[in-house]
């Protein structure tokens, strides 16, 4: 995630309390922001200025690991406090404990697996989360929507995604490499995908002795689609192997 001296100097506007190396930004990140609600998307502004969100978070983000993308810390428990205010779990807030410190899941979607500048990475996803996150506190809803955790939540984005791409067989093996770094329950996926039965990909259309009929009601609508299209995909892409070896 490479930064030009021109990024680096916008950064430094914007927020003006973060530390920028090479390798780590680390610091305060302050933000005001208000939601456009056509857009499902929020526009920021100087943090001095008066706006319906307005927050400051302590966060590091490691640049050492080989994708970023999941190394967003919140480093002073703001997090955990918001969470035992409202009684919920760091997961309910798509957070994890490590290390001491809150990993924020800012990237649990497969289009954010992809390149892309440091600029759009702090302004369209990490302030985001916490903009939502302040929001979900306040008013007890995720203004932009939710997918579900991990492996759940990774099917349903494949689902989504497979209308906005034109390269199917590249997402479909980003999915698979979210889907493999889930430990436990890829292997418990792993069971349907390498069924040799194919699914005709109906909700409805299972009787109670198919071997599909218990991931349907395991995973909810939604993320069964997602995997049923993701198996058809894995035959018709030549994926198979990814998931045998």
């Amino acid at each position: 995630m490479e930064a030009s001296d021109t990024d680096k100097i916008r950064l430094a506007n914007m927020f003006p309390d973060l530390i920028f190396d090479k390798n780590f930004i680390k610091g305060t990140l302050s933000f005001a922001a208000k939601f456009l609600e056509d857009q499902k998307m929020y526009e920021l502004f100087d943090p001095k200025n008066i706006a319906p969100i307005k927050g400051s978070f302590q966060i590091f983000i490691d640049f050492s690991k080989q994708n970023p993308y999941r190394e967003v810390y919140e480093t002073n428990g703001e997090i955990k406090k918001i969470a035992d205010r409202l009684q919920k779990t760091l997961l309910d807030l798509h957070a994890k404990e490590k290390n001491g410190h809150i990993n924020v899941c800012v990237a649990g979607y497969l289009q954010e697996r992809q390149a892309i500048p440091l600029v759009e990475f702090i302004c369209e996803i990490v302030t985001p989360y916490f903009c939502d996150l302040i929001v979900f506190e306040k008013d007890g809803y995720w203004p932009r929507g939710e997918y579900a955790h991990g492996a759940l939540g990774i099917l349903e984005n494949y689902s989504d995604q497979l209308a906005l791409t034109d390269d199917i067989a590249g997402l479909t093996e980003q999915c698979i490499n979210e889907l493999a770094e889930q430990g436990k329950d890829f292997e418990y996926l792993k069971q349907f995908l390498i069924l040799k039965k194919k699914l005709n990909g109906s909700w409805t259309g299972l009787s109670k002795d198919d071997p599909a009929k218990k991931f349907r009601d395991i995973l909810g609508r939604k993320a069964f689609d997602g995997l049923w299209k993701l198996k058809d995909n894995l035959k018709k892409y030549n994926l198979l192997s990814k998931i045998q070896s």
